[in-house]
């Protein structure tokens, strides 16, 4: 519960808005009446934390999140802080989910050393360049220059502080992502001609020759705009002529800066820099905390042995910890009283050596798979099928970044003697769920069938979109088939002799024609977490639970018939930060009874 006036009030409810609508990640913010020291109807700014809800509701997949450190700013309060600022690094905010297990610890260890690194060279690097923007992803992408580019324009330097900067890390992508905080954002105030902006923001210096902002054309864009009215008139109190001229002012301001920092940018001469090794550049740091009279250990390397982490520090002592121990020292930098930063020498490999990364190059189908070294793939050009089999039963394979106009994909499973999972995690290394995995995927025809996966899913569809002629899915250890955060059109969905849901989908949009489910050990489907699930027609034959409906999500359907199932359908509220949910039937034949709380709505339109 925000002061407006620390967040400059309307400019953060806007700015937000702005950033989601754009693909970044940001916090959900809003106005909202509260009743405070005997005051009443006092106005505020209300926004989310930085943790699991945050990245879901931003279609993102839990995930480690990292924050800079201000530690150093306040040792010796008297001391310059932009000495200080080139002493802190990052730490890591949600420490209990690195403790849910050894997947979740490789995933948190693997990006924080990268980020570390990142942050060392923005402070011992010559040159302009780093000086402006840090980038995890060492540049391969253009994320944190588009949010370098969207802050200066917003005038929102603020938020590219080292002690403001939020960061995501994107197993699915192996990369990071900025997540916005405190930008002291200024929507309707130019930025000055000569490219340098609100809280050393400069054009000038922080882009790499060629670079373009991307979201022109989006901020111009009708639909765009009258979208994001809608939002903002949702998330004030009131909407008056005030906020009207606020908000159209804003974004014809936005509309200017962008214009005038992209004609900095593309005139701006590209910048020598001078890059150092890690050693050269620790020896760098290690001085400069020394001089500033920071009293603190760096840990040098770190191994894992008898659920006990090693670690090696910069004087060459050892010291031992457990995995809760450790948590606590990537998340506050401190251990028995004493400040310990984590700065690994050897970075950690994005992929195991034996894994394999392959391009797809191939008619009517693009992007990469990446896959694990016990995957047979088998590629039938001229009937446009991929043959996918597995040697073990937790090998798995991910297509990603991928466009796919008509193939036939076939998953082979190795079935499991004992029918156990070897994977100690619900998810791997690269937090995968499934045994075949699409991400941020384009389907156009496809068809999809796998037999006896032996993974916590199937199939696993993350952030993609189009059609999808089939999906079938026979004996699967747990879940057939897990849909998140898509918009996907599925002529027929057939899944038999499931352990746990035959198909669970979350936040997103589906529209199916046909499903046929069959000995659903638990749900036959299960539509979570604000989605919105349509079907024409739906045949379940012995589940546990036909149909359920929750979390604000809405499911549709003409027909739905549910033999041998304990519950016909359910429709409730599962988590706090949702609502209930609401199911509508035209035609339903089950001889068994609903559940519903009072929350959510079951409408069956046959009775």
């Amino acid at each position: 519960l925000l002061i407006p006036q620390t967040r400059r009030s309307l400019n953060e409810v806007l700015g937000t808005l702005i950033l989601r609508k754009l693909g970044f990640i940001a916090p959900e913010t809003f106005e909202v009446l509260v009743s405070v020291n005997d005051q009443d109807d006092a106005k505020m700014i209300f926004q989310e934390a930085s943790r699991k809800e945050l990245l879901e509701r931003n279609k993102r997949r839990e995930g480690p999140i990292f924050e800079g450190d201000e530690a150093p700013l306040w040792q010796n309060i008297n001391r310059e802080n932009v000495s200080k600022y080139k002493i802190g690094f990052s730490r890591l905010i949600n420490w209990k989910w690195f403790l849910r297990g050894s997947s979740s610890q490789r995933i948190t260890l693997k990006a924080y050393s990268q980020l570390q690194r990142s942050i060392l060279d923005t402070h011992s690097t010559k040159g302009p360049i780093l000086a402006s923007i840090i980038s995890p992803n060492n540049r391969k992408n253009s994320t944190f220059d588009d949010y370098y580019f969207l802050m200066g324009i917003m005038n929102g330097g603020h938020a590219l502080k080292l002690h403001n900067r939020k960061y995501y890390y994107n197993s699915f992508s192996n990369a990071f992502e900025p997540i916005y905080y405190d930008g002291m954002l200024h929507l309707n105030k130019q930025i000055p001609l000569d490219g340098k902006g609100l809280f050393g923001v400069d054009f000038t210096y922080a882009f790499l020759n060629g670079y373009k902002f991307p979201y022109v054309a989006n901020l111009k864009n009708s639909t765009f705009q009258s979208e994001l009215l809608n939002d903002f008139k949702s998330r004030v109190v009131s909407y008056t002529s005030n906020e009207d001229k606020f908000f159209r002012t804003s974004l014809e301001t936005l509309i200017i800066n962008s214009l005038i920092a992209g004609d900095i940018v593309s005139k701006s001469e590209p910048r020598n820099q001078e890059y150092r090794s890690i050693l050269d550049n620790m020896k760098i740091y290690r001085k400069r905390f020394h001089n500033k009279g920071i009293q603190q250990e760096i840990i040098n390397s770190y191994a894992f042995r008898d659920n006990m982490y090693e670690l090696v520090l910069d004087n060459n002592k050892r010291i031992s910890v457990n995995p809760k121990e450790f948590s606590r020292i990537i998340s506050r930098n401190l251990y028995q009283g004493l400040r310990y930063v984590f700065m690994p020498y050897q970075m950690t490999e994005t992929f195991n050596k034996s894994d394999k990364l392959i391009s797809l190059d191939l008619p009517e189908i693009s992007g990469s798979a990446v896959f694990s070294s016990g995957i047979d793939l088998e590629v039938k050009e001229k009937n446009k099928m991929i043959l996918i089999r597995q040697r073990k039963p937790n090998d798995w394979i991910l297509f990603k970044g991928a466009n796919i106009d008509g193939w036939n994909i076939v998953f082979k499973g190795k079935d499991s003697n004992n029918n156990t999972n070897t994977v100690n995690q619900r998810f791997n290394e690269y937090g995968l769920t499934g045994c075949l995995n699409f991400y941020s995927t384009s389907f156009n025809g496809v068809t999809i069938t796998s037999d006896a996966g032996m993974c916590e899913d199937s199939i696993n569809i993350i952030n993609s979109n189009g059609f999808l002629k089939l999906i079938e899915v026979k004996n699967s250890f747990q879940d057939g088939i897990d849909l998140d955060f898509s918009d996907l059109d599925i002529a027929a969905v057939n899944v038999s002799n499931s352990l746990n849901d035959c198909l669970d989908v979350s936040g997103g949009s589906y529209n199916m024609f046909k499903g046929v489910f069959n000995q659903c050990s638990d749900k036959a489907m299960s539509i979570g977490e604000k989605s919105k699930f349509r079907t024409d027609s739906v045949i379940i034959d012995s589940s546990n639970i036909g149909i359920s409906v929750k979390d604000l999500s809405i499911f549709n359907a003409n027909k739905a018939k549910i033999n041998n199932s304990k519950i016909c359908i359910e429709s409730f509220q599962k988590k706090q930060e949702f609502g209930g949910g609401l199911a509508r039937i035209a035609k339903v034949e089950c001889e068994n009874k609903n559940l519903i709380d009072d929350q959510s709505f079951i409408h069956n339109l046959s009775k």
